[in-house]
């Protein structure tokens, strides 16, 4: 389960008993959760006074005052970042949590105005072509290899990313999906997890498109939002591996408290 982290950073709670990278014991430092997860935003323009903290600075802070909990964002759109940046940002937080993150990633949206009034693509499709090539830049730099790149949107040339992930082949990767449609399946489908707005029914749906292309469930986190007090055993039944506590943006530490938690999905064997 996991501890809301500092800041308005839109924080998720988590809760996913037994796991392959943590112990189901309470870690001290984290209140009993195993994950702790922060949204990605630089801004909340519908929410103009909203505090807003740095997603790749809280998980490094948590890092340091836990022990077994997996740290992560929910969605990071690598449309907004360069993809050099955010694999040196991912390395550091995974060796100094010695190999405790996971990496959501989308293409992202311009809900509330933030990627309009920040200049950022807007349009939805080359975004989403940006994800894919920012993946296969991101991938290679884990690997320690020298990596000769030039693509579309990104080039590399012919440098050696080092140190590498504690976390071998790299550091995990859950793709969001929103609903029954080919390409974020296929996406989630070659990396380790999925992170779904789905309805338990469509979630069902969209872990036989995610089998169908890795040719089965075994080794993928399916990771669905619910808010305190609702139910995880339908998403559960679907095929849901975590269960995220969807907070509020400004939420303080007593409003995760025990009484708001759930016993979440089980991770497949």
């Amino acid at each position: 389960m996991g501890v809301p982290p500092p800041g308005n950073t839109g924080p998720t709670a988590s809760s996913r008993p037994g796991t392959r990278s943590i112990t189901p014991h309470p870690d001290p430092g984290a209140g009993g959760f195993a994950g702790a997860f922060v949204r990605d935003h630089a801004a909340r323009p519908h929410r103009p006074d909203l505090e807003v903290g740095e997603p790749r600075t809280a998980p490094a802070v948590m890092a340091l005052r836990t022990g077994r909990i997996v740290l992560g964002s929910r969605v990071t759109p690598p449309a907004r970042r360069r993809p050099h940046d955010l694999a040196r940002q991912a390395v550091s937080v995974d060796r100094l949590s010695g190999g405790r993150p996971v990496l959501g990633v989308g293409p992202g949206a311009d809900t509330g105005g933030e990627l309009a009034a920040l200049g950022e693509e807007g349009d939805p499709r080359t975004r989403a072509g940006m994800l894919d090539e920012a993946l296969e830049v991101l991938c290679r730099l884990w690997s320690g290899e020298r990596v000769e790149h030039r693509g579309r949107h990104y080039r590399v040339d012919g440098l050696r990313f080092v140190p590498r992930p504690v976390q071998r082949p790299r550091i995990p990767v859950w793709g969001a999906a929103q609903a029954v449609k080919g390409a974020p399946l296929r996406r989630a489908a070659r990396f380790d997890g999925l992170r779904p707005e789905a309805s338990p029914g469509h979630l069902a749906r969209m872990l036989e498109v995610v089998g169908g292309h890795r040719g089965g469930p075994d080794g993928c986190d399916v990771a669905v939002c619910g808010r305190p007090g609702e139910a995880p055993e339908p998403c559960r039944r679907a095929g849901a591996t975590w269960w995220l506590l969807r907070l509020t943006e400004v939420t303080a530490v007593r409003e995760a408290s025990p009484s708001s938690r759930s016993t979440g999905p089980a991770r497949r064997s």
